[in-house]
């Protein structure tokens, strides 16, 4: 009978130990996001300043990263958002947004003198915080280096951003600043262009009433988004023509002085 009993209880002791393990496990959130919350406190403190608005700053986290840090009023935009689980590639919706810490905090003072007076409240102390990081793009469509895009890929922009603003106006939300300088780019490690609408500051989920009006205007303002690309179409279409022409000139103009260079049939038949 002693035997027994003991096996029982290292059964009982066994059983005991997997139903705490089990619940260790559940209550655990997953590791990848305990690292993501280690990897944001440790943020070096060097990270560049690549880009600012009147209510963020971008900073530069690592290669493919960006650190942002913005007001309480756009973290409730982005809550809102993140919470009507709006999924779609060209929406860089982060899925947790952070109360700033002390080092990012000391970071931001290597920047004043720099900002607006905006983008100096985020330096006050006293101001609520927040950050979060989401993925680093290039450039926005007014830098220079969009004439690196290929009519095609401009075409493919369009594309993504009118499927993001469908995606809000499908949830009752607006973006109220769809313009040129908030759609952000980047090429991905396959070379394929890959952009964002940015800038959720203005984001509402506004009354049923004033919904569709709400909503036609972002239409409007993805309509001049529209032409103003397709201009820059046509210009990427004309640069393109003009350096092919000019590089046809050129072939001829080399052949022309190769062919200068060799002797005439009357000379050779001297």
């Amino acid at each position: 009978m002693d035997a027994n009993h003991a096996f029982i209880d290292k059964i009982g002791h066994f059983i005991a130990i997997t139903c705490q393990c089990s619940l260790f496990l559940v209550i655990l959130p997953p590791f990848p996001s305990i690292m993501a919350n280690i990897d944001i406190i440790n943020t070096p403190l060097e990270m560049p300043l690549i880009g600012k608005g009147d209510q963020s700053l971008v900073f530069r986290y690592n290669a493919t990263t960006a650190l942002i840090v913005t007001t309480e009023k756009v973290y409730q935009c982005i809550k809102s958002l993140a919470n009507a689980r709006i999924r779609n590639s060209a929406l860089a919706i982060p899925a947790r947004v952070e109360v700033t810490n002390p080092n990012i905090a000391a970071h931001l003072e290597n920047y004043k003198g720099l900002l607006n007076v905006e983008q100096e409240n985020l330096l006050k102390n006293g101001t609520k915080r927040f950050f979060y990081v989401m993925p680093k793009f290039d450039a926005d469509l007014t830098s220079p280096r969009r004439k690196e895009l290929s009519p095609k890929e401009i075409e493919r922009i369009k594309q993504q951003i009118q499927s993001a603003v469908e995606a809000l106006h499908a949830k009752e939300f607006v973006h109220q600043d769809i313009q040129l300088r908030n759609v952000l780019y980047r090429r991905n490690e396959n070379g394929i262009i890959e952009c964002t609408l940015a800038d959720y500051g203005k984001v509402k989920q506004p009354l049923k009433d004033s919904f569709q009006y709400k909503k036609e205007l972002d239409l409007k303002a993805l309509k001049k988004l529209s032409e103003q690309l397709d201009t820059l179409q046509a210009s990427q279409l004309v640069l393109f023509d003009f350096n092919r022409a000019k590089t046809i000139k050129k072939q001829v103009k080399n052949r022309d002085q190769r062919d200068s260079l060799r002797p005439t049939r009357a000379y050779k038949s001297q």
